[in-house]
């Protein structure tokens, strides 16, 4: 069977990640990546890396691949740099992802196969580090924008047989009782791959597609095939939550980047798309934009790791109220520099309950979600004003801890809250 793999098959970022790439990716399974999650030093990835080259022989003809690598867990507390993979090889390219899968760090021998110069802009969502004063490139690819192009030199030297890898993907899944699995933003090269695997007969599971098939569906607000087109939600009176979310594993400035283009993507379809949508930084301008036949925008931040106990934290808050932003979750799953999400135990920091102030006297709603119940408790505790869990369901009807106890609900409304439903089947049912 001729299947052609797309670069974005192998580039370990967002959608294309359909079925066990990832998975093996991280456990050097089929993948041939070097395993950097345990790795706590610039040193330690230099020495997998030169490791794993050596025990497969990899030559100048080949690549040397490595993922899972996070910053947060290096000593230098930072992303490598193209120095640290040039210790590695001068002559054969090296790639590394992140743990998120959303940004990589490639040698000056990818970077010159790749065409990627000090010259090359930033493409459209996406961006390369640069040496601070220089302007030259310091290995850094953040977003698929970017990296893309690093894929396509790399993907052709691994030689893989994706045909011969699918069975054993599925087998991961079959054997823990999954066999569904979703794939969103599906690109016209990936389709292609999963309607080809499905005419052989090679598909053993159920795949929801939501394709990107020869249009970018998410181009405008305005009119689009994904979960919020102007189009559709024009002939109702609606006020929508955009929220900016931020992955835990991206703290920091690095996070505060991510907030920042994303506002940047907000402002541009509030011009773009004036004539039906506006953004409501109060009741009264809600109001004004639902009188006018326009969707009403919130502006809101899912997980503001960008938020630490450092100089720039009071800075950013006022930033936050300077954009419009008038709803934050204190926390995503994991634990952060504020308190610690549904997959922990932890209550809030003291830095945690000094937020919740600081966001009440900026006028910013303090959102509930995704915190545990020792969160939910210090909130409680320390709000002064209403707030909410706006994606939040009864966990008398479905037990998720992610769901809200019966008492949680009852605090809510004594103090002037509400609670927004979430449509995600996990936590519907039991």
């Amino acid at each position: 069977l001729d299947i052609p793999v797309p670069s974005a098959i192998l580039s370990f970022a967002a959608s294309a990640l359909w079925l066990g790439l990832h998975y093996w990716s991280q456990r050097g399974g089929w993948l041939p990546n070097a395993d950097l999650s345990e790795c706590t030093s610039f040193d330690e990835i230099t020495e997998t890396l030169k490791k794993f080259a050596a025990e497969r022989n990899i030559g100048p003809d080949g690549v040397i691949m490595g993922n899972g690598y996070d910053q947060n867990n290096l000593v230098e507390q930072r992303h490598p740099d193209k120095s640290i993979l040039n210790a590695v090889s001068t002559d054969v390219p090296v790639l590394i992802t992140h743990v998120s899968n959303h940004m990589g760090v490639a040698n000056d021998c990818l970077l010159e196969l790749a065409g990627i110069t000090p010259t090359t802009p930033d493409p459209d969502g996406g961006r390369y580090g640069r040496i601070n004063g220089s302007g030259d490139l310091d290995g850094y690819a953040e977003e698929p924008a970017a990296m893309n192009p690093l894929y396509a030199v790399t993907t052709p030297r691994l030689g893989l047989d994706f045909a011969a890898m699918v069975p054993d993907m599925q087998r991961i899944y079959l054997e823990h009782g999954v066999t569904t699995c979703q794939d969103g933003a599906t690109a016209p090269d990936m389709a292609g791959v999963l309607v080809s695997l499905a005419k052989a007969g090679l598909l053993k599971m159920d795949i929801v597609s939501y394709p990107m098939w020869g249009s970018d569906v998410m181009a405008t607000l305005a009119d689009n095939d994904a979960h919020v087109s102007l189009a559709r939600t024009g002939g109702f009176a609606w006020c929508q939550c955009f929220a900016a979310f931020i992955p835990d594993e991206v703290r920091g400035d690095e996070a505060w980047t991510l907030f920042r283009r994303v506002q940047s993507v907000l402002e541009r379809e509030l011009e773009r798309c004036g004539d039906k949508l506006a953004q409501a930084r109060t009741i009264a301008e809600a109001d004004a934009a639902l009188a006018a036949g326009k969707t009403a925008a919130v502006f809101t931040v899912e997980g503001a790791s960008f938020l630490e106990d450092d100089g720039a934290a009071e800075g950013r808050l006022d930033a936050l109220a300077d954009a419009g932003v008038r709803m934050v979750t204190l926390t995503w799953n994991g634990p952060n520099a504020r308190g610690s999400g549904n997959d922990t135990s932890h209550g809030l920091t003291g830095f945690g309950r000094s937020c919740v102030g600081e966001l009440e006297r900026r006028g910013i709603i303090v959102d509930v979600s995704h915190l545990n119940d020792a969160g939910f408790k210090d909130v409680c505790a320390t709000a002064r004003r209403p707030f909410a869990a706006s994606h939040s369901n009864a966990r008398a009807v479905c037990g998720h801890p992610r769901n809200l106890a019966d008492w949680q609900l009852r605090e809510l409304a004594d103090c002037g809250g509400i609670a927004g439903l979430n449509f995600c089947t996990q936590f519907l049912t039991d």
